[in-house]
């Protein structure tokens, strides 16, 4: 996938770019967790990206609303 072209990537705020696009594609189908793992790595380059921020938060919304439905149904 898209992730293959990150290591060919020397300029860090290209792999930032690229990292945070990944992880946009990754939130759009749900996997939560992966989107997460790249805002990390987006957020140690570039600590204040607000992009990156507000996504972080999106993906934390979804993943407090899942843990709370999961608590739930028990």
């Amino acid at each position: 996938m898209l992730e293959g072209s990150l290591p060919s990537s020397s300029n860090p705020l290209q792999m930032r770019e690229k990292m945070y696009l990944i992880a946009v594609g990754y939130y759009q189908s749900g996997d939560y967790s992966r989107s997460r793992q790249l805002i990390d790595r987006c957020l140690e380059i570039v600590p204040d990206w607000r992009q990156a921020i507000t996504l972080m938060k999106s993906i934390e919304d979804h993943i407090k609303k899942a843990v709370y439905v999961i608590r739930n149904r028990s």
